[in-house]
């Protein structure tokens, strides 16, 4: 069935003459022979399908011999992968590619445990006090409203401020290019 829809696909946008032979045909038969479980070509390197498994807008390190661009992942091809920065978005050669790195925040899970536990004694404490203290018996609105806020937001708050203080950017490597390749 996979072989069949591929078959399909390839003789869908085979048989448009008006197709020109830009980056969206080549996608698609490219995806086409994925499909059909064929290989896709030169770039078919080990791990470099974690390359193409990247969302868009990944902040990702791109090393050659020469440079390091470092920006937002945009897209890849059969000859270049696309990185987003400063608005601007610059084209490698996939065959100059040496390492792609995702940078990824990485922080505490036991700070943020912490944090966590400590908004909940620290919200309901507050959350108490308000309600001890105020003297309204229909209208509680405003007085109702700050009491979950503090209940439920300061938990929430305190176990994200707590995490993201001991987190820092870590770049791990999704690509490296064999040795042999190089």
């Amino acid at each position: 069935m996979k072989r069949l829809c591929a078959i399909g696909l390839m003789l869908t946008v085979g048989w448009q003459p008006m197709a020109a032979a830009g980056p969206l045909e080549r996608s698609l038969f490219r995806e086409a022979a994925r499909l059909a479980g064929e290989s896709v070509g030169e770039t078919d390197w080990p791990g470099w399908r974690a390359v193409h498994l990247l969302q868009p807008g990944t902040q990702i390190v791109v090393s050659t011999a020469d440079a390091v661009v470092a920006g937002g992942f945009v897209t890849v091809d059969d000859s270049t992968i696309a990185v987003s920065k400063g608005g601007a978005v610059e084209h490698v050669n996939l065959e100059d590619v040496q390492i792609v790195e995702r940078r990824v925040r990485r922080g505490s899970a036991l700070a943020a445990v912490f944090g966590t536990l400590g908004g909940i004694w620290l919200g309901s404490g507050i959350g108490f006090a308000m309600a001890e203290s105020s003297r309204c018996y229909r209208s509680c609105g405003g007085t109702e409203l700050a009491i979950w806020s503090a209940i439920i937001g300061l938990p929430i708050a305190g176990g994200y401020g707590a995490w993201r203080s001991t987190s820092h950017l870590a770049e791990e490597v999704i690509y490296r290019r064999p040795p042999r390749q190089r």
